[in-house]
């Protein structure tokens, strides 16, 4: 009793702790947690079934607020009502989100062709093949948005999609669409994006070919790993003495410095060299 006392003392003395926001904002420590059980027991309790039907309804809360934001007269609104929904991976706001791109504001349109290239689920590739499908004839008068359409369903290096891809890689009028396009055939580093890609080759009219190997080359070294340079019959011949298949590298190769650079450009990301030089420079700065 001398102890309980003398401890209570103490903690009538000591000062009370300012309030913090993150013990405002912190989460209250569930039922289960004071009973020291573990978070995977916690997890445990809640059946396949159950955690199914919360997700649902999370995602169905998210496209609700979602569509609210859209009809926001404010574009910067609209917009940020995108990128906050994109936060939630599930089918159900993939679909809320795929709306989008019949929106009238191009702004929110071009919004949601670059969050569905930046999410890795099957359900946003296939809204963004299915925009391209829907939308052949405004994407032929918009090479910009093509473009950007290509490079958002190239993101997904999904060899499913290089049929779709494939339509137009050798004959779309926009140099940038040709480009992109082949760019996101090579990105797969498959087996089937090298045939894709040699077969067009074989069957295009040879003066036209000989146009195209400038991004041709690009995209066969990124998958191969070897370069054969601009004549195609090279390329053919390598094909051939590769006799079934031939071994594709593991890992993306590097390209000679101008090469490398147009394809990184193409896809906005920053060559590695750039990489390890912008860390370099981060970790020097920290230094000081």
């Amino acid at each position: 009793m001398i102890v309980l006392a003398f401890a209570a003392s103490l903690l009538l003395e000591a000062p009370l702790r300012p309030l913090n926001a993150s013990d405002v904002t912190a989460p209250r420590a569930s039922f289960h947690s004071t009973l020291g059980l573990s978070k995977a027991q916690e997890k445990s309790e809640e059946t396949e079934k159950q955690r199914e039907r919360r997700l649902l309804n999370e995602a169905h809360a998210v496209v609700k607020k979602l569509e609210k934001g859209l009809k926001s007269k404010e574009r910067d609104a609209r917009i940020a009502a995108l990128a906050e929904a994109s936060a939630t991976t599930h089918p159900v706001v993939i679909g809320g989100i795929a709306k989008a791109l019949r929106h009238s504001d191009e702004r929110v349109v071009d919004s949601a062709i670059e969050i569905l290239g930046r999410v890795r689920h099957p359900a946003a590739l296939d809204a963004l093949l299915k925009q391209g499908k829907r939308a052949k004839k405004s994407l032929s008068k918009n090479p910009e948005r093509h473009v950007a359409l290509v490079r958002a369903i190239g993101l997904h290096e999904q060899t499913r999609a290089i049929p779709w891809l494939l339509k137009g890689a050798l004959e779309d009028e926009s140099f940038e669409v040709r480009r992109m396009r082949v760019f996101a055939i090579a990105r797969t580093r498959s087996p089937k994006a090298l045939d894709a890609l040699i077969t067009a080759m074989r069957r295009s009219d040879p003066r036209r070919l000989a146009q195209r190997m400038r991004e041709l080359r690009t995209a066969l070294i990124w998958i191969t790993g070897v370069d054969r340079g601009d004549n195609p019959e090279n390329w053919f011949k390598w094909v051939r003495d590769a006799e079934q298949k031939p071994v594709l590298p593991k890992k993306p190769p590097r390209m000679e410095e101008q090469r490398e650079s147009a394809w990184y450009r193409a896809w906005g990301e920053p060559r590695p060299r750039q990489r390890q030089t912008e860390r370099g420079e981060r970790g020097g700065n920290s230094r000081s």
